[in-house]
Parts: structure tokens; sequence; C-alpha cells
């Protein structure tokens, strides 16, 4: 498996906890990388929590 550690990703549509979205940050995430999610509901704040990583709602 390859390393993503030191790297910045922003992953959009991540607001549904069983969407690609969701599932693409999470996996961003074990590979190492710092993860940035959107979503345009403010669920995003919970899957933020779930995930640790920060959450922003895109208008």
């Amino acid at each position: 498996m390859f390393s993503l550690k030191g790297k910045s990703v922003l992953v959009t549509g991540a607001g549904d906890a069983s969407g690609i979205g969701f599932a693409a940050a999470r996996a961003l995430k074990e590979l190492g990388a710092e993860v940035f999610i959107t979503s345009t509901s403010d669920r995003i704040y919970k899957r933020a929590d779930e995930l640790g990583v920060k959450g922003f709602i895109a208008d």
C-alpha cells in the first residue's frame, strides 16, 4: 500500500455516511492524508467527527 502522509485532500459530497464521498474520505485518511470534507448540509460536522477530520458546509 502507498502512503499519502504529508498530502492534503479535499473531498466533496461526504455528508452521507453511506455515500462514496464519505468512503473516499475514510480511505484517504487511512492512507495518511490530511482530509477536509464538504457537504451542503450541516450533517457534515457529524461525519467530520466520525472521521476525525475537518468538515465545512459548501453553499
